[in-house]
Protein backbone atom coordinates (compact mmCIF):
# COMPACT_ATOMS: atom_id res chain seq x y z
CA UNK A 1 0.00 0.00 0.00
CA UNK A 2 1.03 3.66 0.01
CA UNK A 3 3.34 5.54 2.18
CA UNK A 4 0.73 7.44 3.28
CA UNK A 5 -1.40 5.34 4.38
CA UNK A 6 1.26 3.66 6.65
CA UNK A 7 2.15 7.01 8.09
CA UNK A 8 -1.63 8.00 8.87
CA UNK A 9 -1.61 4.60 10.96
CA UNK A 10 -4.12 3.32 8.71
CA UNK A 11 -1.88 0.10 7.65
CA UNK A 12 1.43 -1.45 9.45
CA UNK A 13 3.42 -1.55 6.09
CA UNK A 14 4.00 -0.88 2.41
CA UNK A 15 4.29 -3.74 -0.24
CA UNK A 16 7.62 -3.05 -0.11
CA UNK A 17 8.33 -3.61 4.03
CA UNK A 18 8.78 -0.17 5.47
CA UNK A 19 6.92 0.74 8.77
CA UNK A 20 6.25 4.06 10.62
CA UNK A 21 10.04 4.15 11.80
CA UNK A 22 11.10 3.92 8.44
CA UNK A 23 9.65 6.77 6.96
CA UNK A 24 9.82 10.31 7.51
CA UNK A 25 8.24 14.48 6.00
CA UNK A 26 10.64 15.95 3.93
CA UNK A 27 9.41 18.67 2.00
CA UNK A 28 6.03 17.78 2.04
CA UNK A 29 6.81 14.45 0.95
CA UNK A 30 7.36 10.96 2.80
CA UNK A 31 10.64 9.48 2.28
CA UNK A 32 12.79 6.62 3.17
CA UNK A 33 15.30 6.98 6.05
CA UNK A 34 17.66 4.37 4.55
CA UNK A 35 17.56 6.12 1.25
CA UNK A 36 17.91 9.56 2.52
CA UNK A 37 20.83 8.35 4.29
CA UNK A 38 22.40 6.55 1.34
CA UNK A 39 22.02 9.19 -0.48
CA UNK A 40 23.45 12.09 1.70
CA UNK A 41 26.90 9.23 1.56
CA UNK A 42 27.06 9.22 -1.88
CA UNK A 43 26.61 13.17 -2.25
CA UNK A 44 29.33 13.73 0.60
CA UNK A 45 31.45 11.16 -1.51
CA UNK A 46 30.72 13.16 -4.65
CA UNK A 47 31.81 16.84 -3.21
CA UNK A 48 35.40 15.01 -2.70
CA UNK A 49 36.10 14.32 -6.88
CA UNK A 50 36.79 17.27 -9.09
CA UNK A 51 36.14 17.87 -12.46
CA UNK A 52 39.16 17.87 -15.05
CA UNK A 53 40.58 21.75 -14.55
CA UNK A 54 44.39 22.81 -15.96
CA UNK A 55 46.24 20.62 -13.59
CA UNK A 56 44.54 17.38 -14.45
CA UNK A 57 44.96 18.35 -17.90
CA UNK A 58 48.33 19.06 -17.64
CA UNK A 59 48.85 15.51 -15.34
CA UNK A 60 47.06 13.70 -18.52
CA UNK A 61 49.22 15.57 -21.12
CA UNK A 62 52.60 14.08 -19.17
CA UNK A 63 51.80 11.00 -18.99
CA UNK A 64 51.02 11.00 -14.85
CA UNK A 65 47.07 9.66 -15.19
CA UNK A 66 45.06 7.48 -17.45
CA UNK A 67 42.18 8.70 -19.42
CA UNK A 68 39.70 6.67 -17.10
CA UNK A 69 41.70 8.95 -14.37
CA UNK A 70 40.72 12.16 -15.58
CA UNK A 71 37.22 11.70 -16.09
CA UNK A 72 37.06 11.53 -11.81
CA UNK A 73 40.00 13.03 -9.91
CA UNK A 74 39.89 13.13 -6.50
CA UNK A 75 41.37 15.77 -4.42
CA UNK A 76 44.03 13.48 -2.68
CA UNK A 77 45.38 12.32 -6.42
CA UNK A 78 45.56 16.82 -7.97
CA UNK A 79 47.31 16.82 -4.16
CA UNK A 80 49.74 14.10 -5.31
CA UNK A 81 50.42 15.31 -9.05
CA UNK A 82 50.37 18.91 -8.03
CA UNK A 83 53.92 17.86 -5.04
CA UNK A 84 55.40 15.37 -7.74
CA UNK A 85 55.37 17.98 -10.52
CA UNK A 86 56.85 20.55 -7.88
CA UNK A 87 59.34 17.64 -6.88
CA UNK A 88 60.58 17.55 -10.18
CA UNK A 89 61.56 21.23 -11.48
Amino acid sequence: MSRRKVRNGTIDQTTGGLKNKDLFYKNGRIKSKKASKSMKIRIRKERNTIKPNELSKQALKEGLITKKQYNNLPINLLNAISKQKIENQ
